[in-house]
């Protein structure tokens, strides 16, 4: 079975809250890898870039390790392609960025068939010290071809 993730990068994953939830003090942003997600069914659910822009507007983005991106609508209807511009598009802010998990998803939640993914090259551009790259789901997964560092040359 599925399950969400618990840790990444060492740091134990905390969900950051949705809207209807009561005020808390959130954790330090280096102390924990931050879960964004909303809901996709429920009728007044908030919109992923509602969430999104609730997060950039609260945490300090500049101490974030690690980020773990959840459920970001209803999945088999609308492919990766957004979250990863939203992700980019904060670079000069996720300067401590590590870790990048996206689509922290159960099989509750959605089927992995259903997880729709896009091109995440954009990240890895944005990201160069990323250590840490998940991504569940491959439909329409576009990722590019890895290089091969040897130490030491290959005797045959």
């Amino acid at each position: 079975m599925v399950t969400h993730l618990d840790t990444l990068h060492g740091l134990p994953a905390f969900d950051f809250p949705n809207p209807s939830a009561s005020g808390g003090a959130l954790p330090d942003a280096d102390a924990v890898a931050w879960r964004i997600s909303v809901e996709s069914y429920a009728d007044d659910a908030e919109h992923f870039t509602d969430a999104w822009a609730r997060f950039v507007e609260t945490v300090d983005l500049s101490a974030i390790q690690a980020l773990i991106i959840g459920q970001w609508g209803k999945l088999y209807e609308a492919d990766s392609s957004s979250i990863v511009e939203l992700i980019v598009g904060q670079q000069e802010r996720l300067t401590s960025l590590r870790a990048l998990f996206l689509a922290d998803i159960t099989q509750e939640q959605q089927e992995i068939s259903w997880i729709q993914q896009s091109d995440v090259t954009p990240i890895l551009a944005a990201f160069p010290r990323l250590v840490e790259l998940g991504i569940r789901g491959g439909t329409e997964l576009q990722f590019p071809p890895g290089r091969t560092c040897l130490s030491a040359p290959f005797d045959h």
